[in-house]
């Protein structure tokens, strides 16, 4: 593993081994348990945009490689996160301004619609409505932290510093 990666260690390092043409065999077996051990937001907000900074450093590294590696991806999730944050300032500022529900009622109906498409596509995933839902709601509204951890990642690289390790476990 690279020891200067603060996530996304693996991937990178899957990506280094097919590119040397190397194989990568999977067992399709259970060979650990993740204790996540979050119990405050905070620490959910830190886990998230880490995952956001791995995004954004991994894909930087690829980028201009033969085979670019989760540019989509970082490039998705910048984009609905500045789709959610606009969403919620005119809803926010509408509301405001008009004295009016309309615009949260739209941006509310907006969300339920993407919410429902995601949750149809990923009931794959389970069978009950309410975490099919849920995991919808959440694929959405984590984008925000990611996108901030995306933005430190591109913030330090512009200034020369390198993010220590992002430890979310501690109290």
């Amino acid at each position: 593993f690279d020891e200067t990666l603060i996530a996304g260690e693996e991937p990178e390092l899957c990506r280094r081994i097919l590119a040397d043409g190397q194989s990568i065999l999977h067992v399709d077996l259970p060979m650990t348990l993740h204790d996540l051990a979050i119990t405050r937001f905070s620490q959910y907000w830190k886990r998230a945009t880490r995952a956001g900074h791995a995004y954004a450093e991994v894909s930087a590294r690829f980028a201009n490689t033969a085979n670019p590696f989760w540019t989509a991806e970082v490039r998705r999730n910048r984009s609905r996160a500045l789709t959610f944050l606009m969403l919620f300032l005119v809803t926010f500022l509408g509301s405001l301004s008009a004295h009016s529900i309309l615009p949260a009622l739209i941006a509310l109906a907006l969300f339920a619609a993407l919410t429902l498409r995601t949750a149809w596509k990923a009931r794959w995933k389970s069978s009950t409505a309410l975490t099919l839902l849920l995991y919808a709601a959440h694929s959405h509204l984590q984008q925000i932290p990611i996108a901030y951890g995306q933005a430190s990642f591109y913030q330090s690289r512009h200034h020369g510093r390198r993010v220590a390790l992002v430890e979310y476990k501690r109290t």
